[in-house]
């Protein structure tokens, strides 16, 4: 049987919209880091940030580049369109 802690970090953030209105935007993260700081709970939302942004950043490849719709014939063939892809969709991210 495997027993894991899991802890709970609740991020916060107060902001504004483009348009001035203001905004609460909260989130509950369960984890299995040990949370002994508040410092460990900021790397924990850190990690979700840059998950969050991997997310995004695929969305972009596969759906604004559309690379699942090539076809690979080789090995090579396949080094290079991701390649090219990459460049492409971190435009397309960059635009969403």
């Amino acid at each position: 049987m495997l027993i894991s802690a899991a802890n709970s970090v609740v991020a916060r953030r107060d902001g504004a919209c483009e348009n001035k209105v203001p905004f609460v935007a909260a989130v509950s993260l369960e984890t299995r880091h040990p949370l002994r700081s508040a410092e460990e709970a900021r790397q924990v939302v850190r990690y979700y940030e840059l998950r969050w942004c991997i997310e995004v950043y695929h969305k972009a490849w596969k759906s604004g580049v559309g690379v699942e719709r090539q076809c690979f014939q080789t090995v090579n063939n396949l080094e290079r369109i991701l390649v090219i892809t990459a460049f492409l969709a971190e435009d397309e991210w960059k635009a969403l």
